[in-house]
């Protein structure tokens, strides 16, 4: 591995950090950083290690994969994020699936494969399945989910109905795949057969699912495909190409060997690259240059014909213009993962603290998140918008200097009552 063997920056590995995992490092080295012996930051070393297990040192590949399946969940869940490779969550969806709290973090990540998403509901129990039904934004990313309840013998007819409402309302409710009758075969449905909706409402079989048949053996053991499928992966990054797991013809382009497709095929619905080309947005969505005004026009349509699931991925990876048009979203769930996404600048946030014409839910979404909160100028903005429920109004007015406190106590636009305490508050301050 070198600079031309791997996609580093995906993975967050810093340039003074990848001489110590290139080909030409000492054994010794490869070996400590995959076994997580030295010294590096958590959200570091986790890329450092997942690029180990395609080393072509047996036992460095070995260790790294040892780490990753046995590193703390504490360590675990403090460098998770938005932007984590997919691949990585995979890994953990796949070996570490009975550890609930990091089954729940790697759910709530956009960048988490659908499949991934699916596999976690389908075998969902208890905390975790609870965390899961309330989760709209994933519903709405991955309405396929759905299906994976509906064979989850651990949920109840009345959380699935709720499920099943909340998609329908948004239009985005998945096919429900139906088996033919006893004796019917492969046979076309007669043309009188009942409507898709009430079919929908047909009570639903609680049968326990049934386990599909084992796949036939591979030929490579699973720690070989998993490296051939890594090396895969990186390939398809050093060519600027989607990943090969989700897209068949950059397998032929890259005119992988049959061990390398065997490894992509078992893995391939564990995983696809962090590249934004392959959540289907043109440059325009996703780069930061400034842009012709008849170009934002064009933007504001392209986004008004996408599902709402489409737009929640967008908020977490599109450009400035796409969050302030994800931002006035008639949706809540896709207005309200702009503010989650992280990725909104100082100027977004005070521009959009001080919006009237914002919906509640989104002033909630900042007043939770704690960096923004962190911002004096965020929580005078918040304040004296008039759109801001009063709970949260009421809160913030005892964080304002004395000399804001004067300023909210004169504006007329926000309510009596918020005006009022910042009036009382402020005479407490000046000792009258």
């Amino acid at each position: 591995m070198s600079d031309h063997d791997i996609a580093y920056e995906r993975l967050g590995i810093p340039p003074e950090q990848r001489d110590k995992i290139t080909p030409d490092a000492p054994v010794k080295t490869r070996l400590a950083v995959a076994k997580g012996l030295l010294p590096i930051a958590p959200d570091v070393l986790m890329g450092m290690v997942f690029a180990l297990m395609s080393d072509p040192e047996k036992r460095v590949a070995r260790a790294a994969r040892s780490t990753l399946r046995t590193m703390p969940t504490d360590t675990i869940l403090s460098v998770i994020n938005a932007r984590s490779h997919p691949k990585l969550l995979a890994f953990f969806a796949r070996y570490r699936s009975d550890d609930d709290l990091l089954m729940e973090r790697v759910y709530r990540q956009a960048s988490t494969p659908d499949e991934v998403a699916c596999q976690i509901a389908g075998g969902a129990k208890g905390d975790l399945l609870e965390v899961i039904l309330r989760n709209q934004e994933r519903m709405l990313m991955t309405p396929e989910v759905y299906l994976a309840l509906r064979d989850n013998a651990a949920v109840a007819a009345s959380d699935l109905q709720r499920v099943e409402t909340f998609l329908k309302l948004n239009k985005c409710l998945p096919e429900i795949p139906t088996e033919p009758a006893e004796g019917e075969g492969n046979e076309a449905a007669p043309e009188d057969a009942a409507p898709d909706a009430e079919r929908a409402q047909a009570p639903r079989p609680r049968a326990p699912a049934v386990a599909p048949p084992p796949p036939p053996p591979p030929e490579l053991d699973e720690e070989a495909l998993l490296t051939l499928a890594v090396q895969a992966e990186v390939a398809a990054a050093l060519a600027g190409l989607p990943s090969p797991a989700t897209n068949p013809e950059v397998v032929q382009q890259l005119q992988l060997t049959g061990a390398q497709r065997a490894a992509v095929d078992e893995f391939s619905g564990a995983g696809f690259g962090l590249d934004e080309a392959e959540w289907g947005f043109s440059l325009d969505l996703i780069s930061e240059e400034e842009m012709a005004p008849d170009k934002k026009k064009n933007l504001t349509e392209l986004i008004a014909e996408m599902s709402p699931g489409h737009k929640i991925k967008l908020a977490y990876l599109g450009n400035g213009e796409a969050r302030r048009i994800l931002l006035r979203d008639s949706n809540r769930v896709v207005a309200e993962a702009v503010v989650k996404s992280g990725r909104m600048t100082d100027n977004e946030i005070m521009a959009a603290a001080s919006n009237r014409n914002l919906d509640q839910g989104i002033f909630r979404a900042i007043a939770r998140d704690r960096e923004m909160m962190r911002k004096y100028p965020v929580i005078a903005a918040l304040a004296n918008n008039p759109k801001v429920p009063v709970s949260i109004s009421m809160g913030l007015v005892r964080k304002l200097t004395q000399k804001d406190m004067e300023v909210l106590a004169r504006n007329k636009n926000v309510s009596s009552v918020v005006s009022g305490l910042a009036l009382k508050m402020f005479k407490q301050k000046a000792g009258r």
